[in-house]
This record gives structure tokens, C-alpha cells and sequence, in this order.
């Protein structure tokens, strides 16, 4: 079987053109997660925090950042398993909080979290109080929602 220059030619340029439609189509592409983590340039995704273990010297985290998404709108301040010496615990806001209410926290209710605004973070500070002493100062951080 014979294979001429000009079927070589057309299977070629065939070739290149098919490749020349392909090749951006598939080419590199910033992942995209559908979902509630969804990753855009530019950006990070958060970790919603849950749960606040309070411990004798203030808390497990110095910082948090909640969200009112469906499934983590509900943060728990609680006493971390295994701890003595707690007899009680007040975690108080000092000004604002991202919850519905922002009483002082005495026990593990959990405290819904409200809509964020769709602004900058905001920073809300809090006192921890372990048997009626001041221990730390941390804060939430709330916002940047849509």
C-alpha cells in the first residue's frame, strides 16, 4: 500500500487543527470545589470552628472563626474533658458578639451564630473567666459572609 505525500500532508494539518481547538480547552485550570468550601483565586478557605474547649488557663484556641452556614452555626464553649479544677466558667463579650445573644456564656448551650455581615472580618473580644478570675483575653472572627 502506497501512502501519498498529499493524504500525509492532510492527515497533518488535520491533526494540528484538532489539537489547536483541544489543547486550551484542557488546559491548566484553577480547581473549583463545588460546595460549601468553595476555593476561588485569590482566596482561602476558612475551618467554621464548633467548639471552644475552656481550659484553667483561658481556652484551646486563641482565635476562632465562625460562619452561620447550615451545619456550623452553633458554637459550644465547654470545659475540656479531663480537666480539674474548674468550677466554673463565664465567657464574656466585650463589645458585640457574632451569636444571637450576647449574654454571658456560663455553661455548654451552644450559641447560634447570627448572619455575617458581608463586610470586612470583624474581630469580637472576649474575657474568659475560670472560678470567678480573669485568665485570657481571646476573640471570634466573624464576617466576610455574602
Amino acid at each position: 500500500m502506497r501512502i501519498s505525500r498529499r493524504s500525509l500532508c492532510l492527515s497533518a494539518s488535520l491533526f494540528a487543527l484538532i489539537a489547536l481547538c483541544i489543547l486550551p480547552s484542557a488546559g491548566c485550570r484553577q480547581k473549583t470545589i463545588v460546595g460549601p468550601n468553595v476555593i476561588t483565586p485569590g482566596h482561602r478557605a476558612l475551618k467554621c470552628d464548633t467548639k471552644v474547649n475552656v481550659v484553667a488557663t483561658g481556652v484551646d484556641k486563641e482565635s476562632i472563626y465562625v460562619c452561620e452556614d447550615t451545619g456550623f452555626n452553633h458554637v459550644t464553649f465547654d470545659v475540656k474533658s479531663g480537666t480539674t479544677g474548674i468550677n466554673t466558667f463565664t465567657i464574656h463579650f466585650v463589645n458585640g458578639c457574632p451569636f444571637q445573644s450576647c449574654a454571658d456564656i456560663t455553661n455548654n448551650s451552644p450559641q447560634t451564630v447570627v448572619t455575617q455581615p458581608g463586610m470586612p472580618l470583624t474581630v469580637y473580644k472576649y474575657q474568659v473567666y475560670v472560678n470567678g478570675n480573669m485568665v485570657s483575653d481571646p476573640h471570634v472572627v466573624g464576617g466576610g459572609g455574602a
